[in-house]
């Protein structure tokens, strides 16, 4: 970067989470790095162990935001299981609860069914580590994808609450 000049907003974004994510969900933050530092190791291993870094880190984050509990029942009468397995289920809640105190919700929340195939995407291509051959290309995709989630989800929690 040259002396002077704003960062990107991806370096913003980055130092947000990276600052965010050691305050309140250390574990995530940990598995991201444990799956950055498995990446540049280039090997089939070293990739499987990326993705089931950013599993985990999917996981730590619902753990932390939306903690597991009792099923919850929508405004379609649809019963959403949020137990300890059901992390995406958990993180939807968490941006739906949020709808109308942050514009980032609203956002998402407005789209749901796309947050929702965002959040399956990306535990399938995790999942693929685990099960087959992942290329470098997809674990970085997951990667970033995973580092993205996150800091939608804390910027989401920072405008949602109270002053």
């Amino acid at each position: 970067m040259l002396a002077g000049t704003a960062p990107s907003a991806v370096a913003r974004g980055q130092l947000f989470a990276e600052e965010a994510l050691a305050r309140r969900v250390p574990d995530a933050l940990e598995a991201l790095r444990a799956a950055e530092a498995n990446a540049t190791i280039g090997s089939r291993e070293s990739a499987s162990l990326a993705a089931t870094s950013c599993r985990r880190a999917v996981k730590a984050l619902a753990d932390a935001l939306y903690p597991a509990g009792p099923p919850v029942v929508d405004g379609a009468g649809t019963t959403r299981s949020m137990g300890d397995q059901h992390s995406r289920n958990r993180l939807t809640q968490f941006v739906l609860d949020r709808r109308g105190r942050s514009t980032l919700a609203d956002l998402l929340g407005s789209n749901i069914d796309m947050l929702g195939t965002r959040l399956k995407s990306l535990d399938d291509l995790a999942s693929k580590g685990a099960h087959s051959n992942i290329t470098m290309n997809e674990i970085g995709a997951c990667i970033s994808s995973t580092w993205g989630l996150a800091t939608d989800l804390l910027r989401i929690d920072d405008e949602a609450r109270p002053d």
